[in-house]
């Protein structure tokens, strides 16, 4: 199999539990032409002290790198001399062992992180990481969500997922401010990933996007009533006899009480707005009474 794209993430199979008995596996990896590929181990757990029955084996095609296994030292990065190298990892009868778990990237994101990185991994208040495509699925939990903010205990690329930063698809760059921790975090289900409630931490960290963080209907934001429209207005007489109308001014989050909704006769519902000059949208955010959920558009 060939794996052709800018980044992604590679786990030996049943990762973080054991790997399978007499298993070869080979994958080749391949960043565009005329780059070079960045590969970082994030996990290394195979059970062998020679590396005759179980290894993992990295070759471009100049350089062979390895074979690791057991307590040998194992290179935190790998910076090739091409843009294309093959996996070939291979297990006979063991017990136990995780296997591996590694992020590759083109030569363009030097600051390359797997995974498994945490936010308590780093000591500065600010900084700035790249995140491969592919950390949706792998296991680890995160506490907070985006209006609150992240436990710093989380991992850092499935936390801008579920944050809606960067898409799972395609990873991308992450930029991450460390504030002072918070007495609870509270549990959301976004983008696919459900946070878990978290206890009292020292730090918490949360997403800058660089200019793009501004929401268009916060308070003191841009955004004008009049300039939202919908397809229909849902009007209900509410139990004490007054008229309640879910009108499309009320699709801002800031609005308390009822929100938006069509008409139950309208069969093609729309929301309108028009942000009357041409803007770069990173994200539309709903929420109801139990959870938030994230969609990142790739429209301007």
């Amino acid at each position: 199999m060939i794996i052709r794209q800018d980044s992604g993430t590679l786990a030996s199979k049943n990762y973080p539990g054991t790997y399978p008995n007499h298993t070869v596996c080979e994958r080749r990896i391949q960043v565009p032409q005329g780059k070079r590929l960045i590969i970082k181990i994030g996990d290394l757990d195979i059970e062998s002290q020679s590396c005759d029955s179980n290894y993992l084996i990295i070759q471009s095609s100049t350089t062979v790198y390895g074979p690791y296994c057991g307590n040998m030292p194992v290179p935190e990065e790998i910076f090739l001399d091409s843009n294309a190298a093959t996996l070939h990892f291979e297990s006979r009868s063991h017990v136990s062992g995780r296997g591996f778990l590694l992020s590759f990237a083109s030569s363009d994101h030097p600051d390359l992180i797997t995974c498994l990185e945490r936010a308590n991994h780093h000591v500065e208040t600010e900084f700035s990481k790249y995140c491969p495509a592919g950390c949706r699925e792998i296991a680890g939990d995160i506490s907070g969500n985006i209006v609150e903010g992240y436990r710093d205990t989380s991992l850092l690329c499935k936390s801008a997922i579920h944050a809606g930063v960067i898409a799972d698809e395609l990873g991308g760059q992450i930029s991450v401010i460390q504030q002072k921790g918070a007495s609870r975090y509270q549990g959301i289900l976004a983008n696919g990933i459900l946070s878990q409630d978290g206890s009292l931490s020292e730090k918490r960290f949360i997403f800058s996007s660089n200019g793009c963080s501004k929401s268009l209907n916060s308070e003191g934001g841009d955004m004008s009533n009049s300039l939202i429209t919908a397809s229909s207005t849902w009007n209900e007489t509410n139990e004490i006899g007054e008229l309640v109308r879910w009108s499309p001014d009320k699709a801002l989050l800031r609005i308390q009480g009822p929100s938006w909704a069509a008409n139950q006769n309208n069969l093609r519902q729309w929301l309108e707005i028009d942000l009357g000059e041409r803007k770069k949208i990173t994200g539309q955010l709903s929420t109801d009474e139990y959870y938030f959920s994230t969609l990142y558009p790739n429209a301007e």
